[in-house]
């Protein structure tokens, strides 16, 4: 029999919990566990130690963004999708620095959440990159980093997003209708201009230096 990734469930709402457990019968995740506030959801996350917790913003006792971050400073193995009804570019930022694995609305639908579900499991980034692309340019007149990321085009920012979030080069062409010998340029040009070395560090850069302060 097939092992069923274990998923944790934040949301202050029962009604909401009950829905995303539903939806998620008969799948590969399995709901172990559920909670309504941030103390709760930090002290069963190290009870249960899920693969994934569905994480709301905006809980009674603090935020969803305050959960991630405690709940990655003690397992920094759990992927944290943030879950909510909010588009708030300054809460999908704070997730960011959080160390969250992606922010998806509320309103998407049963198959496609599922598949954020299995991606961010398997290691994807799921942000909107034309979103990451403004919350990037806005950081950069208070990141440690500006001079490095100043010193990138816009579309070499683009590739950037498009790397960290695990594609390949022939998967980013496809995307931006590049050819693949034109990413590798772009991709080289990147490691060169922030004195990175792998694509691994590429990533960590947006999520973790670049977007940091």
């Amino acid at each position: 029999m097939l092992k069923k990734h274990k998923v944790m469930i934040v949301d202050d709402h029962d009604v909401v919990r009950m829905g995303l457990t539903a939806l998620l019968e008969d799948s590969e995740f399995e709901v172990i566990s559920e909670s309504g506030s941030v103390a709760e959801a930090v002290e069963k996350s190290l009870q249960t130690s899920p693969d994934v917790i569905l994480m709301d913003v905006r809980l009674p006792d603090g935020s969803g963004v305050e959960a991630c971050r405690q709940i990655l400073l003690r397992q920094p193995t759990v992927r944290v999708l943030m879950l909510t009804s909010y588009r708030d570019e300054e809460a999908v930022l704070q997730s960011i620095k959080a160390g969250a694995s992606g922010y998806v609305l509320k309103e998407i639908g049963r198959q496609a959440l599922r598949d954020a579900i299995r991606k961010v499991v398997e290691g994807e980034i799921l942000f909107d990159p034309k979103q990451t692309l403004r919350l990037m340019n806005r950081a950069l007149t208070h990141s440690t980093d500006a001079n490095k990321l100043i010193n990138l085009t816009n579309k070499e920012r683009e590739i950037l997003i498009e790397v960290s979030k695990g594609k390949s080069n022939k998967k980013i062409a496809e995307d931006l209708f590049l050819s693949e010998y034109t990413v590798r340029n772009y991709v080289s040009s990147i490691l060169n201009k922030l004195d990175l070395t792998s694509r691994v560090q590429l990533a960590n850069y947006v999520f973790e230096k670049g977007l940091n302060h």
